[in-house]
């Protein structure tokens, strides 16, 4: 199919969708009010203006709610992609997840979270590193997990630990690698991410920021985000196969758990929840001795200073010591000499850095269950 004949069967389908239902990803549900020269007028629900787009780029935009509509532009979307002969190892680069090296990090190098290091160590290292004794006691490796707390919390880094300390290829996953502005595409990233996850001994796929891609159906009134849960959840009930003999783990991270669709967080599914909450003062002190270590620096009393260091994330204490790193950098330039950091510099920069995290939202996540 030439790009004309596919812009001719994209102008006929649209002369039949005048008067039909339409959704954009932005704009939400609307109309085809008319059609004027080379440009589709269309009127949305939560708009007083219409909205104009050209004809070729219509459908990038914008998804028919009709079903035969649907159909019909599948298939001429199939048609035309096939005959430009894009080769499958091109498209599947395209849509697959990113494989993650985690630079080796292990659980020694997350400070603090004690607790959450053996909950995740009880719930996914040892069922992935013990199986044959997991199996004798008829107790199943692989599973879901959630992974929920303020942001900047070490919720990522944990993952990364995770894959390291079960030899797991590692596929880290955004809501901007799957939400597509083509009709159906957002679905067949989904199912490509299994699929390459599947082929691999010890793989796990990681949910980054879940909440923006397993949204609340009874919230949301997008076709395409109730199509991309619905897949999410075809996948994830697909993937234990007692017939697989490799093992796949699943691990979502949101800063929003009451945002995620109640039938994805349901036993069976990521059932597993662990709360990743703020360092204790014992980690802030270890944190901030971790990050000024074999620095030049003065004699410092860290568990004063961390004393003040109240609601902040790991993410905020690490931007903290930075400031501090620069204003000792500061005073070396303008010296002409190194100056080591002290503990003035670590006082400026508490009045600088200010904690990120929101402590009504904090409560939230404290007191939350599902």
């Amino acid at each position: 199919m030439t790009i004309v004949q596919y812009l001719s069967k994209i102008n006929d389908l649209l002369c039949r969708s005048i008067g039909k239902k339409i959704e954009h990803l932005t704009y939400g549900i609307g109309y085809i009010k008319s059609l004027e020269a080379e440009n589709v007028i269309v009127k949305f629900d939560e708009l007083d203006e219409f909205k104009v787009f050209r004809k070729e780029n219509f459908f990038k935009f914008n998804y028919p709610v009709d079903e035969d509509l649907i159909t019909e532009y599948q298939a001429i979307n199939c048609e035309y992609e096939l005959s430009k002969n894009i080769k499958q190892e091109d498209r599947s680069n395209s849509i697959s997840a990113p494989i993650i090296k985690s630079d080796k990090i292990t659980f020694d190098d997350v400070i603090g979270l004690d607790n959450v290091k053996d909950e995740v160590n009880r719930l996914i290292v040892y069922p992935f590193k013990y199986q044959e004794i997991y199996r004798a006691f008829k107790r199943k490796s692989g599973g879901g997990i959630l992974l929920y707390g303020a942001p900047g919390c070490g919720k990522t880094m944990i993952v990364k630990a995770i894959a390291n300390e079960v030899n797991a290829k590692l596929f880290v996953v955004k809501c901007s690698d799957i939400k597509s502005k083509w009709y159906g595409q957002s679905e067949q990233k989904i199912r490509d991410i299994f699929n390459e996850a599947r082929m691999h001994h010890k793989s796990i796929i990681f949910f980054d920021e879940f909440d923006a891609l397993g949204i609340n159906r009874d919230k949301d009134d997008s076709r395409i985000d109730k199509n991309i849960v619905a897949e999410l959840l075809t996948q994830i009930d697909g993937f234990d196969s007692k017939d697989s003999k490799n093992t796949l783990l699943l691990i979502a991270a949101t800063n929003k758990p009451w945002n995620i669709d109640s039938a994805l967080i349901r036993n069976g599914r990521f059932g597993k929840k662990i709360y990743v909450g703020l360092p204790t003062n014992d980690a802030i002190t270890r944190i901030i001795k971790h990050e000024l270590s074999d620095l030049p620096i003065e004699e410092i009393d860290f568990n004063e200073i961390s004393a003040d260091l109240d609601n902040m994330s790991p993410a905020d204490i690490v931007a903290l010591c930075n400031e501090a790193k620069d204003l000792a950098i500061k005073r070396s330039i303008e010296n002409s000499t190194i100056s080591p950091i002290n503990k003035l510099d670590l006082i400026k920069a508490k009045d600088i850095i200010k904690s990120t995290i929101n402590v009504n939202e904090l409560k939230r996540l404290e007191n939350f269950s599902i």
